[in-house]
């Protein structure tokens, strides 16, 4: 039988999954994740630079401050 996780036991695992990732690597799949979304969008090449630096310094301090 399985046995079913409790909410803190799966919000361990992903923890303990993330941390295993590199924060390089997490980066750039960020990076890829908003390119991919801008090119969906059909956004103007100026914008995308724009975009894509804002989520990353947002995805950025997010990862220093609050992990």
């Amino acid at each position: 039988m399985k046995k079913s996780l409790n909410k803190s036991e799966i919000d361990l695992l992903i923890d303990k999954s993330i941390d295993k990732i590199p924060f390089e690597m997490r980066k750039i799949k960020f990076i890829l994740f908003v390119v991919k979304i801008v090119n969906k969008h059909k956004i103007k090449k100026d914008h995308f630079i724009k975009i894509v630096l804002f989520f990353y310094i947002i995805y950025t301090l997010y990862y220093f401050f609050i992990k």
